[in-house]
């Protein structure tokens, strides 16, 4: 999504994407404390690929992925 943007300043897009990487892992950390595993998404959802089935993943994948 990120990469859409344009940013005249390369130094200003790699700080961005480190807090929209932040962001994105530091919320994922708030579901599962209070939800436990819940379903990891890394690519967007795209009205194609919508169901209503979802899995639980396991806490290795969710604590282990990088966002970079």
């Amino acid at each position: 999504m990120i990469d859409r943007v344009d940013f005249k300043d390369k130094k200003l897009r790699d700080i961005r994407f480190g807090e929209l990487s932040f962001m994105c892992a530091y919320a994922y950390w708030h579901l599962v404390e209070i939800y436990g595993n819940v379903d990891l998404r890394t690519k967007e959802t795209s009205a194609e690929s919508l169901s209503m089935s979802c899995h639980r993943s396991s806490y290795e994948d969710l604590y282990d992925l990088s966002f970079v």
